[in-house]
């Protein structure tokens, strides 16, 4: 007995001896081509190069997560109105493609003070339970519908009205969802980009929303949706992702790889990494930080530097910008306020 204990005890440690070696051996190879990618950036040298990497990023982001399906009828409704003061709460519902049901909030404006037709916000959720319902996120919605924005937030798979796992963890269907997508050549990504994409055509099909005034903002999981759907989405004028840019060698030192829509596989050997979708976006970019984030803020500042370095060398240095906050990981109210001065900028 004391020979098979011992045993045991050689075989975990050298288990584990292997593990920590195979561990740090696939974390330089994550670290080498996050910075490889960072390195692809700086070394660009004109205007036409520039483009070209944005446009060959783009193609690539949309080809690793599997694709996108062909624009199918949104269906939408709005199923009950909410009265508030100074603004109004509709319920939505709308096909992200066949019988896939997004719900929604739209806060709408009151007429009477902000006359129709409105530039409209998309807010992307982060990893609340509650999705939509979540006071962090209704919160942006009223600040933004008392402001003369249409805000409009929907529900992620797997939260508020769209929950999909029954063990009660929060966002925990992210990651059974993913593990099948995977399979199949897709990914969590695509599911979450697609809802956001098509919720976008749902905001251009309103006859209250000026289609050309498209942004989007969102915190954290929300952060992710944000920076994933800017970088492949020309009709966005601007958009602020909150607590989740830093570096993808910096978050996987710090706290390991995340939900499966926040993972992409493969994404790094084509050079997509943090830097790569801040700068793929049309959209006027502000990257929103938190000092005491578990998204490491030295890998935040790092890869800002080289978003700001890379637009300076091109003249766009003013399409980017960011702010750092006090305090932990979450959408604050001074990055909410942020990101609606950067929305009405």
């Amino acid at each position: 007995m004391k020979i098979k204990v011992v045993f045991m005890v050689w075989t975990l440690a050298a288990g584990g001896a292997f593990a920590e070696t195979e561990y740090e051996r696939l974390y330089a190879e994550l670290a080498a081509a996050d910075r490889a990618a960072d390195r692809a950036w700086e070394a660009l040298e004109t205007p036409t190069a520039f483009q070209a990497r944005r446009a060959d990023l783009r193609a690539k982001l949309i080809a690793v997560v599997g694709g996108f399906p062909e624009r199918t009828p949104l269906r939408a409704q709005v199923t009950a109105t909410v009265p508030r003061e100074g603004y109004r709460i509709e319920k939505v519902l709308f096909e992200s493609r066949p019988n896939v049901h997004v719900t929604a909030l739209a806060f709408v404006p009151d007429a009477a003070k902000f006359a129709p037709p409105y530039p409209a916000i998309l807010v992307a959720c982060g990893h609340a339970r509650a999705g939509k319902a979540s006071a962090a996120y209704q919160r942006a919605g009223v600040m933004g519908a008392q402001e003369g924005f249409l805000v409009l937030i929907c529900d992620p798979l797997d939260q508020g009205e769209r929950v999909m796992s029954t063990d009660g963890a929060c966002c925990d269907g992210h990651n059974q969802f993913g593990s099948k997508a995977i399979r199949l050549g897709l990914s969590a990504a695509q599911f979450r980009m697609w809802d956001g994409i098509r919720a976008l055509d749902y905001l251009q099909s309103r006859p209250d929303v000026k289609g050309d005034r498209l942004g989007l903002m969102g915190n954290s999981g929300g952060g992710t949706m944000t920076s994933l759907i800017m970088a492949v989405e020309p009709r966005l004028k601007a958009a602020a992702p909150a607590c989740y840019i830093s570096s993808i060698r910096k978050v996987v030192g710090s706290i390991g790889p995340q939900d499966a829509e926040q993972c992409v596989y493969g994404q790094l050997k084509d050079g997509i990494n943090h830097a790569s979708l801040v700068l793929m976006a049309d959209a006027a970019v502000r990257c929103q930080f938190s000092d005491r984030d578990f998204f490491p803020l030295d890998g935040a500042l790092e890869t800002f530097g080289v978003v700001s370095r890379t637009a300076a060398r091109f003249g766009i240095a003013d399409r980017f910008s960011c702010t750092v906050v006090p305090g932990p990981h979450g959408w604050k109210e001074s990055s909410r306020r942020s990101s609606l001065d950067w929305m009405r900028q």
